[in-house]
């Protein structure tokens, strides 16, 4: 009756229409060949005055003898026959959620998203996808150090915010229930004259993790990772680049650019300033004037692509010698209320993978994601107390790791998480599908779908998580074992 467990890794949350259910889960794997040998889920119904709580009995696959557990949680001596106890016997076992899940205290009504077409805007009914915007005035472009900042005072009141066309972070963590598939019915705030969506109320944040490893990212205790799954698209299994080695420099121009290695010829961390294409950075800036800023631990990413290709790209911009002072930067950038899009870079993980290994096991490993978990956090609360501001929030990594490397071609290497959360109705909430789990080419794109602006031709990626989008499936996948990939 359900879908509980999307692909390796990663237990989540899932529902059923009338029962919500939290899950705990096992699941055992060959410690050098990876392969999923047994799985133990534990399911249990969570009480509430409306809901019915009766029990459903655990699912048990069998193992094989003498395996050696994925968590370092109690396992059972033998298959379980009895219903699952009520939630505060399995305490040890529940996977939590992040924040309070609260049901709506008001009647819902349907949400009627005037500006939403009925037709997806780039179905065949309407091929040619959004209208460019014409470019604004020029802007001042002198960058603003993080020391001179001055946060800015919230752009609405809250009664304004009230009428808004988008729903404030703050109301939306009310509606986070069932992956928030109420919320997709919910009396979101309508358009109003008072409060309107423009085009300067729109926002990105461009969250790069270097090195974050997908079972790491799903398995370990992140809650603002986590905070941004409630809120949009996601999967932990998407693709990098599929046409160079897994490291930074093609990673990261792919990642920025929306194209293969092949053509914007970025094939190694030593030749970064042949970049061939703009990246998603000087196209917003180019096309819609806006300001833009980037605050990175990996100096390269500015002085060899952003910069290099264009001065002018940048309005601000800070090279941290450590996560911490990365984090602090970016967040007086969001308090400014100047910058409609900013671009981070977490370099930590990258740096413990290299030194003690990229391993979701391994405590120095765990505690840089965690770390970086907590920074992100950081820049999650200073937009989530911003008003009248509708926000994209793209997380993504240029690369995994294996070992103490991520050159070669495996899937430890090239698969990565990839979430699209926003407070836009746009947005869709849940998992990405299995079959399309998308790519880290798909950030360009998908901002400019955010910033309704054209889709420059010859892309790589598509839009990821968009109601309003149809993506092109993916060819069919012809498995080739000894490449870990397709023929």
């Amino acid at each position: 009756q359900n879908t509980w467990i999307k692909n390796f890794p990663g237990c989540t949350f899932s529902t059923h229409p009338a029962r919500p259910v939290v899950i705990a889960c096992f699941r055992w794997h060959d410690p050098e060949g990876g392969k999923l040998l047994g799985t133990l889920v534990l399911n249990a119904t969570i009480t509430t005055p409306s809901l019915p709580t009766n029990p459903v009995k655990p699912i048990v696959t069998p193992a094989t003898p003498a395996l050696k557990p994925s968590q370092p949680w109690l396992l059972p001596s033998k298959p379980i026959s009895k219903p699952v106890q009520p939630i505060p016997t399995l305490t040890a076992l529940v996977v939590k959620p992040v924040g309070p899940l609260l049901l709506p205290t008001k009647p819902v009504k349907p949400l009627q998203p005037a500006w939403i077409p009925a037709t997806p805007v780039n179905s065949p009914a309407n091929p040619s996808g959004p209208s460019l915007v014409v470019a604004a005035p020029a802007v001042d472009k002198s960058p603003l150090s993080p020391s001179n900042t001055v946060p800015a005072k919230p752009t609405a009141t809250a009664q304004d915010a009230q009428n808004c066309s988008v729903p404030e972070f703050s109301s939306l963590k009310d509606w986070v229930v069932n992956l928030r598939v109420n919320s997709q019915q919910a009396l979101l705030p309508r358009i109003s004259t008072t409060c309107p969506t423009t085009s300067s109320k729109r926002k990105v944040l461009l969250i790069g993790v270097d090195g974050l490893r997908t079972d790491a990212a799903a398995m370990l205790p992140l809650p603002n990772i986590h905070r941004l799954q409630q809120l949009g698209s996601w999967t932990f299994w998407a693709n990098v680049q599929s046409t160079g080695s897994a490291v930074s420099g093609p990673g990261w121009a792919s990642l920025l650019t929306g194209v293969e290695p092949t053509k914007h010829k970025v094939d190694s961390n030593a030749d970064l300033r042949d970049i061939a294409y703009p990246t998603v950075l000087k196209t917003v800036k180019d096309i819609l004037g806006k300001k833009v800023a980037a605050s990175c631990t990996w100096a390269p990413l500015i002085d060899d692509f952003i910069s290099y290709t264009d001065p002018s790209t940048l309005d601000a911009f800070y090279k941290a010698s450590n996560d911490e002072a990365m984090a602090n930067a970016a967040v007086n950038y969001i308090n400014n209320g100047t910058y409609d899009f900013i671009f981070v870079d977490f370099d930590e993980c990258d740096a413990a993978g290299h030194s003690y290994g990229f391993d979701g096991y391994n405590p120095s490993y765990q505690a840089a994601v965690v770390k970086t978990d907590e920074r992100i956090g950081l820049l999650l609360n200073a937009i989530f107390a911003r008003l009248g501001e509708e926000w994209l929030i793209v997380l993504t990594s240029d690369h995994g790791g294996k070992g103490t490397s991520h050159g070669d071609f495996n899937m430890e290497n090239r698969r990565i998480p990839f979430m699209v959360a926003s407070n836009s109705p746009r947005v869709r909430i849940g998992p990405a599908p299995e079959a399309d789990p998308g790519s880290h080419m798909d950030v360009l794109p998908t901002i400019h779908w955010f910033f309704n602006i054209s889709i420059p031709a010859g892309l790589d990626g598509q839009v990821f998580g968009f109601l309003d989008y149809v993506r092109t499936p993916p060819s069919q996948c012809v498995s080739d074992p000894l490449n870990c990939g397709c023929g």
